[in-house]
């Protein structure tokens, strides 16, 4: 019977189990940092290279910056009262902007979906034909299509509206 090994004995000079485990617990402890040694590089970069640019552009946006004043008083919110004043130069672009972007978005996000459905959910004739004229659109460049959109804004009247702006770049998507 000397075969016979107790549970828990420790065999031919291996550590007991405690002492394995306390080994495995901090080989993972060890592991656990290494993603965040890789990330930190990218990470100071993105603050130098990414976040300082837009702080600093929040920081001048509330001062007055005036070249000939020696130093530059800081206003507050009164830069973006004045922006989005009516009486503003930009105030009925920004607006037209935002409306743009709005239907716009309203557009690709139902067409989209609709034509998602249809591609996931349905079995029909030329499906495959038409999933693949979809993806294939996305390779054109939008400065190849410029003047074939000019050309069919003009056509439809749309030239100088708001129209022209939401529905060619949402048929695109």
């Amino acid at each position: 019977m000397a075969d016979v090994i107790e549970v828990g004995a420790a065999r031919d000079g291996a550590p007991p189990p405690a002492a394995r485990t306390r080994r495995r617990r901090a080989t993972e402890r060890g592991n656990r940092a290494t993603p965040y040694l890789f990330l930190a590089p990218y990470l100071v970069l993105f603050g130098v290279f990414g976040l300082a640019p837009i702080l600093f552009g929040v920081w001048i946006s509330l001062h007055q910056w005036d070249l000939q004043l020696p130093n530059r008083p800081f206003l507050g919110l009164d830069n973006y009262r004045d922006l989005f004043s009516s009486d503003s130069a930009i105030y009925g672009d920004w607006w037209s902007s935002m409306l743009a972007a709005t239907l716009h978005t309203l557009l690709v996000l139902v067409t989209a979906s609709m034509a998602a459905y249809a591609l996931a959910r349905m079995r029909f004739r030329g499906r495959k034909l038409l999933f693949a004229l979809i993806v294939g659109t996305l390779f054109l460049p939008p400065t190849s299509l410029i003047i074939p959109n000019f050309i069919i804004a003009e056509r439809l009247s749309w030239i100088d509206t708001l129209t022209v702006v939401i529905v060619p770049g949402a048929a695109r998507r």
